[in-house]
C-alpha cells in the first residue's frame, strides 16, 4: 500500500519533471501550472498543493538541477 507521503513524493516528482520538459521545449513562458499538471497527469489542483505559483515552481526545478545527485561521482 502507497502512503501519502509516497503518493505525494511520485507526484511532486511528475510534476518536477513536466515543468523541466516544458522548460527544455519553449523556456520559462511555455510552463504554467496548468499545463504542467496536465503534462504530469494529475489534477488541475495538484500543482497549486505542491507549489504556491509557477515561480517556486521554477526555483524548484533550477535548484534541482544545481543539486549534485548523490550517484554522481566524483571527480
Amino acid at each position: 500500500m502507497v502512503t501519502r507521503a509516497e503518493s505525494a513524493a511520485t507526484t511532486r516528482r511528475a510534476l518536477l519533471d513536466a515543468a523541466g520538459a516544458l522548460l527544455d521545449k519553449g523556456g520559462t513562458d511555455a510552463v504554467t501550472l496548468r499545463e504542467v499538471g496536465a503534462d504530469a497527469g494529475v489534477s488541475r489542483s495538484a500543482p497549486y498543493r505542491h507549489f504556491a505559483d509557477k515561480e517556486s515552481l521554477l526555483v524548484a526545478v533550477a535548484t534541482e538541477a544545481w543539486t549534485p545527485s548523490p550517484t554522481s561521482s566524483k571527480p
